[in-house]
């Protein structure tokens, strides 16, 4: 048998390519490289905070809004509407469950997906910002004007029951 060839000697500092890049692309490349030197996150903390303002609000709604609602509702013994039916029973399941662990698992767990699997280094600075202030505000948004919808349109109804009928002058 014959002995392998010897391997090159180590370098002492290590070895760049050199690349021509056009001046006005400097600053994009340096911040590129600049990016690419940072490790990747392990949390995506925007979208955890937007998360956990969710989290927070159904648990609030869910746990202790809706309840104190269900009572006012109850003292006027009047038929509710379909969509304040669904919300109490809702309030109800997550309230005797603990389902609203859910909503805290949720608010931990998909951040920490999301900056695993955001392509590394980011192609846009503040693009995942943005993306996580529209995320929050869709999701504290439009749960928050449903329960405030199911919960006055009985509100309503009761006000107009109080008023009676209309009477023209």
């Amino acid at each position: 048998m014959s002995t392998p060839p010897p391997l090159p000697p180590r370098a002492t500092h290590p070895t760049t390519a050199r690349v021509d890049v056009p001046s006005e692309l400097i600053p994009d490349v340096q911040r590129l490289i600049e990016d690419a030197r940072q490790p990747r996150p392990w949390f995506d903390l925007p979208l955890g905070i937007g998360l956990g303002l969710f989290a927070a609000l159904m648990t609030s709604v869910f746990t202790v809004i809706v309840p104190r609602y269900e009572e006012i509702f109850r003292d006027f013994g009047v038929r509710l509407p379909t969509p304040t039916v669904v919300l109490l029973q809702l309030s109800r399941f997550f309230s005797q469950t603990y389902a609203w662990i859910g909503f805290w698992l949720l608010a931990a767990v998909v951040p920490v997906v999301v900056a695993r699997v955001r392509p590394w280094p980011p192609r846009h600075r503040g693009l995942g910002v943005t993306i996580s202030v529209v995320v929050t505000i869709l999701l504290v948004a439009l749960p928050g004007l449903a329960v405030y919808w199911a919960l006055q349109m009985p509100m309503i109804d009761l006000i107009q029951i109080v008023s009676g009928p209309g009477t023209k002058r």
